[in-house]
């Protein structure tokens, strides 16, 4: 065997070697499918528990300067809550986004104490939202 076919083969073998897996890196610093799902089942159970007519009403008999600041105020804080929350995570992004998934649920879940939906269809979304939370983590555990 001559010195560049031994030279070849070190670097086949170096090719060859098992190097770290990537997905275990990516993996801690991306957003969990299971957490995603929550999410969604949250947001379809806030959107359950409006009353669309109610709140209707009541937006068209309250001045628009209250509207505006109480929206404003309910950004706000949805943001910055859910940004303290995940404060732990390492990517600006990720916290960025979570963020921003609060600012849009605050003015819904507002708009759930100023409507309230009855009883016979917001208990069962609450009951789906817990029962969901309830089997996704026991999957995933």
């Amino acid at each position: 065997m001559s010195a560049t076919e031994s030279q070849f083969d070190a670097t086949v073998r170096r090719h060859d070697a098992p190097s770290a897996s990537p997905s275990s890196t990516r993996r801690d610093a991306s957003f969990p499918l299971i957490a995603l799902l929550q999410l969604a089942a949250f947001s379809a159970s806030l959107a359950a528990c409006i009353d669309g007519r109610e709140l209707r009403e009541t937006l068209t008999h309250s001045p628009v300067g209250f509207i505006a600041v109480a929206v404003v105020v309910s950004v706000i804080l949805g943001f910055g809550t859910v940004a303290f929350g995940f404060a732990h995570l390492r990517s600006w992004r990720t916290a960025f986004a979570a963020g921003a998934i609060g600012a849009l649920h605050g003015p819904a879940i507002l708009a759930v104490f100023v409507a309230p939906a009855p009883f016979w269809r917001a208990g069962p979304a609450i009951g789906v939202l817990l029962l969901t939370t309830i089997l996704l983590r026991i999957r995933s555990a």
